[in-house]
């Protein structure tokens, strides 16, 4: 290819403009570069809507743990039940001795 070929393909690509540019363009432009630009505003849903969310989820995730631990070690077993047994048993062991038997069996317990 010859240098003279290169320089008339040149100025007939100038001739030609394969690209042309859609009318009222430049008039347009500024409007909608600001429009894109400006910060929309989200509501305030959305905007606490994963906060909320992470709450409800760890919430959640308490409220089971607490559940499967209750039924799995009987934390949440009333003490007063153990309690109430324990005198049953000492009244019922109190009736089959008398004063004086008890007396004896737990001074021998003691030593």
């Amino acid at each position: 290819m010859n240098m003279d070929d290169s320089v008339s393909d040149m100025k007939m690509a100038r001739q030609r403009m394969p690209f042309a540019v859609p009318e009222n363009y430049f008039e347009q432009f500024a409007g909608q570069l600001e429009k894109s630009i400006t910060p929309q505003r989200k509501p305030l849903w959305a905007l606490a809507r994963p906060i909320v969310a992470a709450a409800a989820a760890f919430a959640g995730l308490i409220a089971v743990s607490y559940l499967v631990l209750t039924l799995q070690n009987g934390i949440g077993a009333p003490a007063d039940d153990y309690m109430a047994v324990r005198q049953e048993y000492a009244e019922i062991i109190a009736d089959q001795f008398e004063e004086f038997q008890l007396e004896d069996i737990l001074a021998d317990a003691d030593e």
